[in-house]
């Protein structure tokens, strides 16, 4: 089976970093790794599989989530796939587990494993070996490998609670699927059972909720953690419904998807602002070059200083003068080894923008800045009228200017041509998602910014992230099937993101935005994250309280469509059996 199919199965696109992984090294840096590479002879969808090789990076990993992960010491480990067992090893000695439940299906992994098990007084415990993810976990609690842990009874407080003295680590770093019918669930498939059943109760989640680390390909990684409005599809829409997920460790990215405006860096000085409260450092070797700019930032300059700044300038620093400042900087020696790495990745793709490129998209943003500024003082009067602290006076003053302003603007808006459109609105839209409070993407809160990896870090040589997934407390009782539902649902909705939330339920249902919209309070309360203007609520800004609403309000309207009610309550192969143990299928999951 050809990559190209198997990602094209999974619902993933052709990326810079797929392609690399697919042409990964097996040049041996490390001495773990060359250590792997002297009897690997594996072929196929098990040499795909990356190991992580480097004591350093492990170190750094859990000096910075260690704080964290204290409540759990002395708890119970799952460690599905821990291959060469490094990072196994390294977070059992932080830990200091009561028990350890290695799930390795690999052969090829047992003599790295067996000295774990022939330690002194070893905690460590070989738990059954299924080719598959779910059956492995399932198996293990079928086996009783988990005596410590008790089922909590339906109603109980304990099921919507963490529960610390379990911690789950997954492998899933594998992109090649063995077979046409199993590529679909590789890695997201997966995390979706295993964050699903954290509502259900089912599962693994029966003992309560449980954290997981899981090592994923980097390439998946914004599927998890959307960076952008436009990364978030209806899995990653249901993926922040359910969980807190941050990147822990991942690549550097030399481009991101919001860096032409300030939002970005916002985020960035957003998330050095929480590090030092934490008293949290990356070491020079780890740092991105986002992370080094928001640092230079604050440098001389109060917080308060330099978010005002971005807040009121959207416009970002120009291609032209970030190269420059950039050589200028390599060329004096002010950003020397390890501090210039990223830097140099960074200037290498900002070169690969044509002139013309940089030239036309510096106008366009020039051209839209006062309009932007218009908008946002329409935003401002807005939330003035719904602000129950301000006198009624005040508040329908604040109405009647932003009545008047808005149909300027709006009227501005609409003379620009397609591409500026576009431009405008989605800047528009991730502004007021980044300051909205909570964020509207898990990665504007996120608690430190990632630590930077190199590829020889792992083998084969290619680039991993460590997501930290936490379950949310289900807001209320679901069943698999109201789950199914709800995601099925968002994928209708989310077929174009750009659309407003009208539009889109309108080619459901001729005519249901008149029904439906008007019970949805959140859609409408700026405060919400909503507009007093439903015209205004595209897609990409809707929060998972206004699907829970929305979902809620359809699933009570007597004239819903028969062939979409089909499709969403429709049953398919029950992964939620899988995962409690029901050994009736037969689909390899990573």
């Amino acid at each position: 089976m050809r990559p190209s199919l198997i990602l094209r199965a999974a619902g993933v696109r052709k990326t810079p970093g797929l392609q690399q992984a697919r042409k990964a090294t097996r040049r041996a840096v490390l001495p773990l790794a060359q250590q792997l590479a002297e009897n690997d002879s594996r072929t196929g969808a098990a040499a795909t599989r990356a190991d992580i090789v480097s004591p350093a990076l492990c170190d750094d990993i859990l000096s910075c989530i260690g704080p964290s992960l204290e409540p759990y010491k002395h708890c119970d480990i799952v460690d599905v796939n821990p291959g060469a067992g490094l990072w196994s090893s390294r977070l059992h000695e932080f830990l200091k587990p009561r028990r350890h439940v290695l799930l390795e299906p690999d052969a090829f992994y047992k003599p790295f494993l067996q000295p774990l098990y022939d330690q002194p007084n070893s905690k460590y415990v070989s738990g059954p070996s299924h080719e598959t993810t779910l059956q492995s976990l399932a198996a293990t609690l079928e086996n009783g490998l988990l005596p410590d842990q008790h089922t909590l009874k339906h109603g109980d407080p304990g099921l919507n609670q963490p529960n610390k003295s379990l911690l789950l680590l997954i492998n899933l770093s594998r992109y090649k699927a063995p077979t046409t019918r199993s590529a679909y669930f590789v890695v997201r498939e997966t995390l979706n059972v295993l964050t699903s059943t954290a509502w259900t109760h089912t599962g693994i989640h029966k003992y309560g909720q449980v954290r997981m680390l899981v090592w994923i390909g980097d390439y998946f990684e914004d599927k998890f953690v959307p960076k952008d409005l436009n990364q978030v599809d209806p899995y990653g829409f249901s993926f922040q419904h359910r969980t807190q997920t941050h990147v822990v460790a991942s690549a550097d990215k030399p481009r991101m998807p919001r860096e032409e405006t300030t939002t970005e860096l916002s985020s960035a000085v957003r998330a050095l602002v929480k590090m030092r409260k934490l008293g949290l450092e990356l070491p020079p070797n780890r740092q991105s070059w986002l992370h080094q700019k928001a640092l230079s930032l604050l440098e001389t300059r109060s917080v308060d200083d330099v978010q005002a700044e971005m807040k009121s300038n959207v416009a970002g620093q120009s291609a032209d003068d970030e190269i420059k400042s950039i050589e200028t900087q390599l060329a004096s020696g002010a950003l020397k080894s390890p501090l210039d790495v990223p830097w140099q990745t960074r200037l290498a793709e900002l070169k690969k923008i044509t002139p013309r490129g940089r030239n036309v998209r510096e106008t366009e943003f020039t051209q839209l800045k006062p309009l932007w500024a218009q908008f946002d003082e329409y935003y401002r009067l807005e939330s003035t009228v719904v602000d129950e602290s301000q006198s009624a006076q005040e508040r329908l003053a604040a109405k009647e200017k932003m009545e008047k302003l808005g149909v300027v603007v709006k009227k501005q808006a609409r003379k620009q041509n397609k591409m500026r459109q576009q431009i405008f609105f989605k800047a528009l839209d991730d502004r007021r998602a980044f300051y909205h409070d909570p964020p509207l993407l898990s990665w504007d809160s996120r608690p430190f910014e990632p630590l930077r990896t190199e590829p020889h870090e792992f083998f084969p040589q290619q680039s991993l992230s460590l997501l930290d997934i936490t379950p949310k407390p289900a807001p209320r009782d679901y069943s698999q099937g109201d789950l199914t539902y709800w995601q099925r649902f968002a994928d209708r909705m989310f077929e174009r993101t750009s659309a407003t939330v009208s539009k889109a339920l309108n080619s459901m249902r001729a005519g249901s935005p008149e029904i439906i919209l008007p019970q949805v309070r959140a859609v409408h309360d700026p405060r919400r994250g909503g507009s007093l203007d439903v015209e205004d609520m595209r897609i990409r800004r809707l929060t998972p309280e206004m699907m829970d609403e929305i979902v809620d309000a359809w699933r009570s309207w007597a004239f819903r469509p028969e062939t979409l009610e089909k499709y969403f309550l429709e049953t398919r192969l029950d992964w939620f059996d899988l995962a409690e143990g029901t050994n009736n299928v037969g689909i390899t999951l990573n």
